[in-house]
């Protein structure tokens, strides 16, 4: 499918993504332009993908994995996307992802190594949170824990 055919904008004041229980809100008073684009199920239908990819133009996208609990597999997902996005030209600025998962491994192995390769491959921090968010776009671009 094409890219246009699996996005919308918004300007909307609270721009919300949710699914399976999990929600990210990306606070938005000033009412700029969000592009909602679903990934798995819409743009990419085979191989991992994660759910959705967030982006303010210029700023940057970020890309959405809402997981009840199995973190290992959401992070196959995201790595997936992130090379599709950036090897098909969709990249818009900088670059994030985020897990909304019931589960979080915070010393897993695997997700530390899975950190670093975001931050390798596409100089992009990882974050994953195991409660709902609400929050600026602009806080998932920064090297930090949450």
């Amino acid at each position: 499918m094409a890219l246009a055919d699996c996005q919308k904008t918004v300007t909307d004041s609270q721009v919300k993504f949710e699914e399976k229980g999990k929600k990210v809100t990306f606070l938005n008073h000033a009412r700029e332009k969000f592009v909602r684009t679903r990934v798995d199920g819409c743009l990419k239908d085979c191989s991992p993908a994660c759910d959705w990819v967030a982006t303010q133009p210029e700023k940057g996208d970020v890309l959405i994995e809402l997981k009840g609990c199995d973190v290992a597999h959401a992070l196959d997902q995201l790595l997936s996307t992130a090379k599709f996005w950036t090897q098909n030209g969709y990249k818009s600025g900088k670059l994030s992802a985020l897990v909304v998962s019931s589960q979080y491994p915070r010393f897993s192995t695997k997700m530390q190594r899975a950190g670093l390769r975001f931050k390798k491959e596409f100089n992009a921090p990882l974050h994953v949170v195991s409660r709902n968010l609400e929050l600026k776009f602009e806080t998932l671009f920064e090297f930090r824990r949450r």
